[in-house]
């Protein structure tokens, strides 16, 4: 007997082969790192804005589907983690003010902006060491004026952003989250009392949705890697059952070699972040100084002029 597991929709592999953006000439490594920042983008926003966690993964797990049907070249990481966050306040029942909503992204944008700016002027000074031990001075965001062009721009892209998800998503846009199914595995496999285990893995699940991870694989999977990497990082160990059965094919999980993918793809997240264990507080300046450094662009122009500039 198996447990029930409710699936997403989830991209073929010939859509993970060859994504839209990489038939663009988009890096590979370029369109992982634009995925991370979109959602992390989603995630602070929501916070911000003090929205339940719901809604920011589900805003995730949208963002990240859509660019299996679309390009970075044609639709910017802006434009469409706004509009994801939108619509995701929607589905799930919590509507926000677009007002607040793009005032949010844009004070975002521009710290991470301050950060370019300190980090070019520090370079320059040739003090770089002592910049990464010092925290950044104060910032101070002044909201765009309701009546200004750039703020209607926004919000039509925003809108036009909601209305290309669903369109190029089928409209289908149901997510299912690895969190009920995690609850669950932890009490068959009589973990629930362990909250070392359950923060790890539920550290776990949050960071996966920085990843495609939730587009290609369904959430049972992705629940029961956060409790194969969650046992085997903890001191000392926990050691689960692999017999008569292994534990994970009571979850259907395909094979080890599933749940060691889905571990890797979370680690080489957290090693190109430099992030820290789940259940480790990381600063979120350092996040932004991050993608300061890295000069991501947040716009299709942006994204276009870079590949210009690599064809020359």
């Amino acid at each position: 007997m198996s447990v029930r597991q409710l699936y997403n929709a989830l991209a073929s592999q010939d859509q993970q082969a060859q994504t839209p953006s990489s038939s663009d000439d988009i890096p590979a490594q370029l369109e992982l790192d634009l995925r991370a920042f979109g959602s992390i983008l989603i995630q602070q926003a929501g916070v911000l804005l003090r929205l339940p966690q719901i809604v920011m993964a589900t805003a995730s797990v949208l963002y990240q589907r859509f660019w299996f049907v679309t390009s970075f070249k044609h639709f910017g990481v802006r434009d469409i983690a706004l509009a994801a966050l939108f619509l995701s306040s929607k589905l799930e029942e919590t509507p926000i003010r677009i007002r607040d909503l793009i005032n949010v992204f844009d004070c975002l944008l521009k710290f991470v902006e301050y950060h370019q700016t300190r980090l070019a002027l520090t370079l320059a000074r040739g003090a770089a060491q002592q910049h990464a031990q010092s925290r950044p001075k104060e910032f101070r965001y002044l909201p765009m004026d309701y009546f200004a062009k750039e703020f209607y721009d926004l919000k039509e892209e925003t809108v036009i952003g909601e209305m290309q998800i669903l369109k190029r998503l089928g409209f289908d846009v149901s997510v299912q989250h690895p969190y009920g199914a995690l609850v669950n595995y932890l009490q068959v496999l009589e973990l629930a009392n362990r909250s070392d285990v359950a923060s790890k893995a539920w550290g776990f699940c949050n960071d996966a949705l920085l990843t495609p991870l939730l587009a290609t694989h369904p959430p049972g999977d992705v629940a029961a890697a956060a409790i194969y990497y969650a046992c085997a990082m903890i001191t000392p160990a926990v050691s689960l059952p692999l017999k008569p059965r292994p534990w994970w094919e009571l979850f259907d999980v395909s094979s080890e070699e599933t749940l060691v993918h889905i571990t890797e793809t979370v680690l080489d997240l957290y090693d190109r972040w430099a992030l820290t264990s789940p259940d480790t507080d990381q600063s979120a300046v350092t996040i932004w100084e991050q993608a300061a450094a890295r000069k991501l662009p947040t716009t299709k122009s942006q994204v276009r002029t870079s590949l210009e500039r690599q064809s020359r």
